[in-house]
């Protein structure tokens, strides 16, 4: 077999063309364990097909259109509250004299209550166990429509994969399953909820713990270049997803932790993966528009790795100074100025998918240029897909940072007010704890300050070696040093708990 170069296919990753779906804004993280759960569970056929939300605030019913497709599984609802009752009675055993069963089923249901989203009535639920996972579906979440999460999530966990070809989704539902053999709480959770909510959907519906409830989808095929597959978003969040479905972290972590380090390793990945994209498509444009002698994709690839995707400033400096906002929209807006490029050159059979990739750069060098450099220059405030934009800053930034809907999972945070209000890389202690004890070899071992920088070098941030030392220092995970070297020793942040 003749051995062919890379081709325009090889690096066209967003649109149409491309490899990579595009995400919505991110409602609920909670969404994004609990589609990947339902993606396996059920292929969404009758009567799965109702769009399921856990609860609702301020009395809301439902969309005004499409109501009657539209459920609240709220067990604490007038027509849900004596059937879950029952379940509860049915699978958890109170001491005698203590028969209060109608405050159980109700803190049971509290428990399963995510955070409510800002500017939004419906109510997530926490997906701790397989069934858990599907009171609650895409469109429901978003409100109709919605992107499909799991197949977004799969791609990203498929681009990144060096040798494990299997499915996140796959990995997700077993460490689960493990989960509940050992974990009596969650196993009655698990069959509360069968019992008492999925039998309202389904009558027919097993009611035997972790199994699938119908069908489940089939995972589409999915063949990304391998250069994503080292040193990239992609890659970081295939290695955590198979470090965090492993035994000894399942154990390590407590339920509600691991949901949540799970979404929140997603969030960076998808946040991030977006990110690297439009890094991919503005240095495929410089390419064009520069006279450099190597146009090859190598010369794209190693230009990847010099510099990170967001700036981490010293914490030190001023606000402004640390303002990411611009820098991040400019270059979200940079890619896909270059995406519609691509998009309309296809159409137009000015390059084609299957031309090579070196030819093809040389080629649009000497009859494209000049699109090219206008589509550079363009202001980021004339983006064409500022969805993207929200993409991205709804996965990275934090929500609220304090009260009790605080996002204790965010990169990025928001700070000052009104037209003094500035996007910084500020990582909640949550986020570094989840980042720095993924470096280290077990739940209950210990790393480098070099290896937890290695890791943030994969996700396309570089803070310098004392600013990273603070911020471990400040979150408890390792103890400052004078010289603050690439040695200084981090903690995981179970160090003792794992096996």
């Amino acid at each position: 077999m003749i051995e062919t170069g890379p081709t325009v296919r090889s690096i066209i990753l967003n649109g149409p063309n491309g490899f990579f779906n595009q995400p919505n804004a991110l409602i609920f993280p909670e969404l994004l364990v609990s589609t990947l759960i339902e993606s396996k569970m059920h292929a969404g056929n009758h009567p799965w097909h109702k769009n399921l939300i856990y609860a609702a605030s301020n009395g809301w019913q439902g969309p005004s259109r499409g109501r009657d497709q539209f459920r609240i599984m709220d067990p604490t609802r007038s027509e849900n509250i004596e059937r879950w009752r029952d379940a509860v009675k049915g699978v958890f055993q109170l001491p005698v004299g203590n028969l209060d069963y109608n405050l159980l089923a109700r803190a049971l249901a509290t428990e399963l209550t995510g955070i409510n989203a800002e500017r939004s009535s419906r109510i997530a639920v926490l997906p701790v166990t397989p069934a858990t996972s599907i009171l609650q579906t895409n469109d429901g979440c978003v409100g109709g429509n919605a992107e499909q999460y799991a197949t977004i999530i799969e791609q990203h966990f498929s681009a990144g994969a060096a040798q494990y070809h299997g499915s996140a989704a796959g990995l997700v539902i077993e460490a689960m399953r493990r989960r509940l053999s050992k974990d009596n709480v969650l196993m009655g959770i698990e069959k509360t909820v069968r019992v008492g909510l999925l039998t309202t959907i389904d009558p027919d519906v097993s009611t035997e713990s972790g199994v699938f409830v119908a069908t489940p989808r089939e995972t589409p095929q999915f063949d990304p270049p391998s250069y994503l597959t080292s040193g990239t978003p992609f890659s970081w969040f295939h290695e955590s997803v198979i470090k965090l479905t492993n035994d000894e972290w399942v154990e390590a972590l407590p339920a509600r932790r691991w949901v949540d380090w799970v979404a929140t390793s997603t969030r960076l990945a998808i946040g991030m993966g977006v990110l690297w994209r439009s890094r991919w498509n503005a240095k495929i444009g410089q390419l064009i528009m520069d006279d450099s002698d190597d146009i090859s994709i190598h010369s794209l690839i190693k230009s990847m790795k010099r510099d990170p995707l967001i700036t981490w400033h010293e914490s030190r400096k001023p606000l402004r100074s640390r303002n990411v906002q611009p820098d991040l929209r400019r270059l979200i807006a940079k890619g896909a100025f270059i995406d519609i490029l691509f998009e309309n050159m296809l159409k137009v059979k000015t390059i084609n998918l299957g031309d090579d990739f070196s030819d093809t750069i040389a080629h649009l060098r000497q009859n494209s240029r000049s699109e090219f450099q206008r589509g550079m220059a363009q202001d980021y405030l004339k983006n064409p897909k500022k969805n993207r934009r929200d993409d991205v800053e709804t996965m990275l930034v934090a929500r609220r940072t304090d009260g009790p809907h605080a996002d204790h999972y965010g990169l990025l945070a928001r700070h000052g007010k009104g037209t003094a209000k500035f996007l910084i890389v500020d990582p909640t202690t949550e986020v570094l704890a989840l980042i720095a004890s993924l470096a280290c070899e077990s739940p209950d071992g210990e790393c480098t300050v070099g290896d937890v920088r290695a890791q943030l070098r994969s996700l396309g941030l570089e803070p310098s070696i004392p600013e990273l030392v603070r911020r471990l220092e400040l979150a408890g995970l390792c103890r400052g040093s004078a010289d603050a070297s690439e040695a200084v020793v981090v903690r995981s942040a179970f160090l003792g708990r794992g096996k």
